[in-house]
């Protein structure tokens, strides 16, 4: 079985669906953003950093140096984050080891967008990975980062298609999605 490597901006599923996947199939989990942080703090030089302007090259390039190690060991893992565009890990993430799939929303407004996401925040710690950054910033902020995250994501929609990585949409029926994706899991890491 492959590993899996899960693209997607932020708000998208993908955390959810890393833990459902670990959950199924006894899989570690890695998260781009604890990544992109310890590089912020002890080598912020690098460019790794949270938001725009961060250097998604640089930092998919690391993972997925660090990821092939590691799939040399008998573990296989998630990898998830918004810091992975399709294409760089198309570009990085050898097919032979990795699976890649993006989850987007390109079908919602901004409104939408961002009425789901108020809906479903939640303020709880990182420890039982449910905790949503987007509680605590403003709603013109959220609304700024979702108008360039669904632009974005329409992007990305388009490179997966173009390089033939499964791209979700889970704008709409996103539960329903995400169990037809893990029920057929075993199929698709081959």
């Amino acid at each position: 079985m492959k590993s899996l490597v899960i693209c997607g901006k932020s708000r998208t599923g993908k955390t959810r669906l890393a833990h459902a996947v670990a959950e199924k199939l006894g899989y570690g989990v890695i998260s781009t953003d604890f990544i992109r942080d310890s590089f912020r703090k002890v080598f912020p030089e690098t460019g790794i950093k949270h938001g725009v302007g961060t250097d998604k090259e640089r930092l998919t390039s690391f993972i997925s140096v660090f990821m092939n190690k590691q799939h040399c060991a008998t573990r296989r893992y998630v990898i998830e984050g918004p810091h992975l565009p399709p294409r760089l890990a198309h570009k990085y993430f050898s097919p032979d080891k990795f699976k890649i799939i993006c989850l987007g929303t390109p079908t919602l407004t901004v409104e939408q967008a961002f009425n789901d996401i108020r809906k479903y925040d939640s303020a709880n710690s990182y420890d039982d990975n449910t905790y949503d950054w987007t509680v605590d910033i403003s709603d013109s902020e959220l609304k700024d980062c979702l108008a360039r995250w669904l632009a974005e994501t329409k992007e990305w929609q388009k490179d997966c298609e173009e390089l033939g990585i499964l791209f979700i949409d889970t704008g709409i029926n996103r539960q329903s999605k995400k169990d037809e994706f893990i029920k057929n899991l075993d199929e698709f890491l081959k």
